[in-house]
């Protein structure tokens, strides 16, 4: 059967075509750190055959979180958390996909009018996800770039400057 075979996507070598889904989870802690419960989640979809993961969404800066407990990508001690995660997915053959967002006007913390952003704001989110982009790629993951409201398009990148996770 299809499902349970190998599949290459954009470099990646998928040892399944069971795939978890992007969410957001609520499990991370209000500074934005992985949790015990989070790791153990991750662990035990890779355990249980998923064959890819995509990540919670993970915010590429603090002003655009969507939760007050939303896990982030938004500064470097985030990259031993989510390599940890990584680690333990990739020990059960599994991949992991990072995804990084922005809540745009839905943010909880400086909603953005996509309308008004200046030049500069704009280059500045651009900053941002890139350095998240980075973060995620030292981690181990792969990347999916989301921004609620329409500021980028969703976009799943796998290889290229990215890496294979």
């Amino acid at each position: 059967m299809q499902l349970f075979e190998e599949k290459e996507i954009g470099g990646m070598t998928l040892k399944n075509r069971i795939l978890r889904s992007a969410t957001l989870e609520h499990m991370g802690t209000t500074d934005g750190a992985v949790t015990p419960l989070m790791e153990k989640v991750y662990e035990e979809l890779a355990a249980n055959e998923v064959g890819v993961i995509v990540s919670c969404a993970l915010y590429v800066n603090e002003a655009g979180k969507l939760a007050k407990d939303q896990s982030g990508l938004e500064n470097d001690a985030r990259i031993g958390e989510w390599k940890n995660i990584t680690d333990k997915v990739h020990a059960h053959g599994g991949k992991i996909v990072a995804q990084i967002h922005h809540g745009g006007a839905r943010a909880v913390v400086t909603p953005v009018n996509v309308n008004t952003l200046t030049v500069d704001e704009i280059l500045a989110l651009e900053d941002d996800f890139v350095a998240a982009a980075v973060r995620a790629k030292a981690a181990g993951m792969a990347i999916k770039t989301k921004v609620i409201a329409g500021i980028v398009a969703g976009a799943v990148v796998v290889g290229g400057i990215t890496g294979v996770a």
